[in-house]
């Protein structure tokens, strides 16, 4: 899949305030391995779109 260098590198970038995805983001990434924290970043995205 190719968004998920993307979506590393967005989780990563803590310069923009906090909204709710990223909120969420940042709690995956705390508590799972951030390959997994990408890919559920990834999943989530696509079911918005």
């Amino acid at each position: 899949m190719a968004p998920a260098p993307y979506s590393r590198a967005e989780a990563r970038d803590a310069s923009r305030p906090l909204d709710s995805l990223r909120t969420w983001a940042t709690a995956v990434q705390q508590h799972t391995h951030h390959n997994k924290a990408a890919c559920a970043l990834v999943n989530k995205l696509a079911r918005v779109c």
